[in-house]
């Protein structure tokens, strides 16, 4: 197979898998892109996967690769998300649902590759809708400002409130103050937080029942929790 780009150059790989793992690597090459197979020129249709997306019961998190192999990368959610009701999603292959931490882990949806990106509100530029996660950050501090993404509430932003909270059984949460008018609702578990392009938690969960209220707090899973279990936060 060759794949042969707006300037006339060519990439030969052997199979499609070997070209994912090309595009994992350089995934602008995605734009120009065509796929010369058996003599016939094909577009390559690969759909981005990153945080911010919805699932059925919850919102996609961060990507995520494994501390002990840097090859193997994921998707997050919230583990209390129901596990059979999350599609897109496969099953997880990894919950955590417990103590400081709320998050599951995931394959990549058939046709889809996983990105360094989180969804956002902002238009324009090189990234609509999305920012490219270039940090992240084990240790937040009271007062931060930060924002999230949920497929409920969308875009809304706030302050941290307190680095070791308590919800629902989980301890060490991030508790996040809104600064506009909504917090999280029932959907949003599993999204991101961030601030700029560092990312901070995943959205654990809030009051359910005023959680469209002014002000209403919520919680993060921090991303030290994440750590502790193996993943850290994929920012290439």
């Amino acid at each position: 197979m060759k794949t042969p780009n707006s300037d006339g150059s060519e990439l030969s790989v052997n199979n499609k898998r070997e070209l994912d793992g090309v595009l994992e690597i350089e995934p602008h090459l995605l734009d120009q892109i065509v796929v010369v197979e058996n003599g016939i020129q094909e577009p390559v249709n690969y759909n981005n996967w990153y945080a911010g997306l919805a699932v059925t019961d919850c919102t996609s998190g961060f990507t995520v690769r494994d501390r002990y192999n840097v090859s193997l990368r994921y998707t997050t959610t919230a583990g209390h998300c129901n596990n059979s009701n999350i599609s897109p999603l496969p099953p997880a292959g990894v919950i955590h649902d417990y103590y400081e931490v709320d998050f599951s882990v995931h394959n990549v949806p058939n046709g889809h590759v996983l990105r360094n990106w989180a969804r956002d509100n902002t238009a324009g530029g090189t990234t609509p809708f999305y920012r490219v996660i270039t940090s992240y950050t084990f240790y937040p501090n009271t007062n931060d400002f930060v924002c999230k993404y949920g497929k409920t509430t969308g875009y809304t932003c706030g302050n941290i409130t307190s680095t070791s909270a308590t919800s629902g059984g989980h301890t060490q949460l991030l508790r996040i103050q809104p600064t506009t008018y909504w917090g999280a609702c029932p959907g949003d578990s599993g999204g991101p937080v961030y601030n700029g392009s560092t990312a901070i938690g995943l959205i654990q969960g809030g009051p359910d029942q005023y959680c469209n209220q002014p002000g209403s707090i919520f919680y993060a899973t921090k991303l030290q929790g994440v750590y502790n279990y193996g993943y850290v936060v994929a920012i290439q």
